[in-house]
């Protein structure tokens, strides 16, 4: 079965080809990204400097819709799309809490065919570039296309109701369409992270219809992908668990394939492959998972220990409690790394041999592996017996506050 092993072979090689054709063009992106960062400055004198303007059609709270307005860059703004019947409380939120003037715009005609009942504009100061469109079935492709005919911008940056965009991503894409002539990009995406589409407004309105503008029709030189992450999710998508799943599956047929035809050593590096991926998702995600609790539970603490201290003196230094954390802190990563280097000491590491023996080995992976859990362990058991601010004594001190204050506020 010459042909299978053959087979085999040129579809590991495509596959070991395109990995690293695409991790070139990651580590060109950020040398890229590195080199406009420091010609920003020039670039942004431009006259003609690039706009754009974002649209949100799903929000499910006013906090959501600052996040996006979290943006340095002074040409964007922020169009959000939503029927003030289906979500009345959160629509006169919005007016409230940013001030949402309802104004006559030259394309609200034209909007009003579109199904646009109302257009608002933000009074509150620094958020001016917030803008409101109360539209019915503000889901749909019709409600993108008033969006786009309100917005006041060159480009458009649809966001998903799941994405955020990553600090600096704004600034990344101005700085990208700059380095080309004006109005010569009609369309731009990334191939690494969540997908993100950025569209000339002049090419939508020369298409007609939002919903058909893949780039696909436009020349090499009117489109550019990018190759890093601009957008994050604030919810891991099934599609990527979808993906995932199935790539594992795909390496345990590759590797069922392999035994069957006799072709132990693609049989093996499949195998690890599977047992590598796998072991680090789940005991990566379990670990992060564990991590991230702790560190929310410090930080908790902080807080308890202020008012525990305030209740024992009377006196409260919540600037004192965290430049002693923060100093403590410090302290340990300092600590952390003179450990390490004592450590590898201790096991007989050799920087200057060629290869570490056996003992060294196993002393390095006991070190990385066994020596932090029993560190994590201890911690878990210090907070569990020791610490003295049990769930009693902290609402107890919480009382005691509220009577002190109270007084004071009336």
């Amino acid at each position: 079965m010459w042909f299978i092993e053959l087979g085999t072979i040129c579809v590991t090689v495509a596959v070991v080809v395109r990995v690293w054709w695409l991790v070139v063009q990651v580590l060109r992106a950020r040398n890229k990204r590195r080199l406009l960062s420091r010609m920003f400055g020039v670039v942004s004198d431009s006259p003609d400097f690039i706009g754009i303007s974002a649209i949100c059609h799903d929000i499910d709270s006013v906090s959501q819709v600052a996040d996006l307005l979290d943006v340095e860059y002074a040409s964007y703004e922020l169009l959000v799309v939503m029927d003030a019947r289906l979500k009345p409380e959160l629509f006169h939120e919005m007016l409230r809490h940013y001030r949402m003037m309802r104004v006559d715009y030259h394309p609200f005609e034209a909007c009003s065919q579109l199904g646009v009942r109302g257009f608002y504009r933000s009074q509150t100061r620094g958020v001016n570039r917030l803008t409101l469109l109360d539209q019915m079935e503000a889901f749909s492709a019709v409600s993108s296309d008033a969006a786009v005919r309100a917005a006041s911008y060159d480009y458009i940056l649809p966001i998903g109701r799941n994405l955020r965009l990553k600090r600096g991503a704004i600034d990344r894409l101005a700085m990208e369409l700059a380095v080309h002539p004006i109005h010569s990009i009609s369309f731009v995406r990334t191939a690494v992270g969540p997908s993100l589409r950025l569209y000339a407004r002049e090419y939508v309105g020369r298409l007609g219809r939002f919903d058909r503008a893949d780039g696909y029709e436009l020349s090499r030189k009117e489109r550019i992908t990018l190759y890093e992450p601009l957008f994050y999710e604030l919810r891991p998508s099934r599609y990527v668990w979808i993906l995932t799943l199935t790539g594992m599956a795909l390496l345990a047929g590759c590797a069922i394939a392999a035994w069957s035809f006799g072709w132990l050593p693609m049989t093996l590096l499949l195998l690890d492959i599977l047992l590598l991926w796998g072991l680090f998702l789940w005991l990566g995600a379990i670990g992060y998972l564990g991590l991230g609790f702790f560190n929310t539970v410090i930080w908790a603490n902080i807080t308890d220990v202020i008012d525990d201290q305030e209740v024992q003196t009377g006196h409260r230094d919540d600037g004192t409690v965290y430049a002693v954390y923060s100093f403590a802190r410090k302290v340990g990563q300092a600590l952390a790394g003179g450990i390490g280097g004592w450590a590898l000491q201790v096991i007989g590491y050799e920087p200057a041999a060629a290869a570490q023996t056996d003992a060294v080995r196993r002393g390095l992976y006991t070190t990385a592996t066994l020596v932090p859990a029993i560190g994590f362990f201890v911690v878990a058991a210090i907070l569990w017996f020791v610490y003295p601010l049990d769930k009693r004594r902290v609402e107890k001190n919480v009382e005691e506050l509220k009577k002190k204050h109270l007084p004071a506020e009336h």
